[in-house]
């Protein structure tokens, strides 16, 4: 008898076409199963997008609507100052701060899903109300008159009072103008420029026109405002809300801050903490490294500012004047290990 042949109860059957048939069938049913499987796949990987958009669209909308409510109550709370007894003014505004404060981190930890437009409107809207809240506490409650410290490195020369500094917004820029600010350092070369934690607690701090100088600012500052400056090095202690930077060359920032927006920097490096997304425009040849300034209770700092020690997006920068999606700003880089100072003096 063939190898190829069975014989059951008296008949013959060629075992090698039914072998053929199993393969063919069998290969057809994985394919359909392939294909039903793909399908299915698809199906799934459509649903999940369109809950992901779906999502996204209801994550925007609550966003709109409590930063529209939260922005209404602050702007009643500075409207109500007016209104509020002297003697109750100092915590009026501190409350309304802490407003301000909070309106600025439901901003923050939002970015992962916001457009960077919206983004952009609500730090702007931040930075007005911030203006508009300076602007009334220096109407009602003028603060004291502190006498800064100004010296050469090395060398103790006498107290002088820090000068009266407006900020400088060039035309176009969409930077948050502050109405006066009495803290600051103006007009300064080759000195060393420092402020304690009670001068500059909570408020708005401005640096112009200084140059090849050392400037240390420990505590939690408001805001810091940073014009025409060449050839500095610059230390905030955690700043609760924003770091504005315009016009800088050839300068270290050592900063942390809850927003940062530069503009018209070239060759500077930023030794950096951020909670949100940095922005850059018209600035070239920045180098970006992670915050590593340490001085005394500036962990006391942290939380006084409401800065998250934790979350730091020092490598995430957005350039507004770069459109690729594919492909990173040629304008900033991370800078490279060998190149970074492992540590700067308190």
């Amino acid at each position: 008898m063939a190898e190829s042949e069975v014989v059951i109860v008296g008949e013959t059957w060629e075992t090698t076409d039914n072998s053929l048939y199993e393969e063919k069938k069998g290969a057809v049913v994985d394919k359909i199963q392939k294909r039903e499987e793909e399908l299915a796949e698809k199906r799934e990987k459509r649903r999940l997008e369109k809950e992901k958009t779906s999502a996204e669209d209801e994550t925007s909308d609550f966003f709109a609507t409590t930063f529209r409510k939260e922005k209404s109550a602050i702007e009643k709370l500075v409207d109500d100052s007016d209104s509020t007894p002297k003697d109750g003014l100092s915590d009026h505004f501190d409350t309304t701060t802490a407003a301000l404060q909070k309106l600025q981190k439901f901003v923050t930890d939002s970015t992962s899903f916001l457009p960077s437009y919206d983004v952009r409107q609500a730090q702007e809207t931040i930075g007005n109300l911030q203006a508009a809240l300076t602007e009334k506490r220096e109407q009602l409650l003028p603060k004291k008159k502190f006498a800064f410290k100004k010296k050469k490195e090395g060398a103790k020369g006498p107290t002088k009072k820090a000068p009266k500094v407006v900020a400088e917004v060039k035309p176009g820029l969409q930077i948050a103008s502050v109405v006066q600010i009495e803290c600051g350092f103006a007009d300064q070369d080759s000195q060393t420029l420092t402020l304690q934690p009670h001068e500059i607690e909570n408020q708005d701090v401005s640096l112009a026109r200084l140059t090849n100088c050392t400037v240390k600012l420990y505590g939690t500052a408001g805001t810091v405002h940073m014009s025409n400056v060449t050839g500095c090095r610059i230390f905030t202690g955690p700043v609760s809300r924003s770091i504005f930077v315009d016009d800088c060359k050839e300068t270290v920032l050592v900063i942390a801050c809850q927003q940062l927006r530069v503009h018209h920097t070239a060759d500077t490096q930023f030794y950096l903490h951020v909670t949100s997304r940095g922005i850059i425009e018209d600035s070239t040849r920045l180098l970006f490294a992670p915050y590593n300034w340490m001085y005394p209770d500036i962990e006391e700092h942290y939380k006084k500012a409401g800065l998250d020690r934790d979350r730091n997006t020092w490598d995430d920068i957005d350039d507004f004047n770069w459109l690729a999606s594919d492909a990173r700003s040629p304008n900033w880089a991370v800078m490279n290990g060998e190149d970074r100072v492992g540590g700067w003096e308190p």
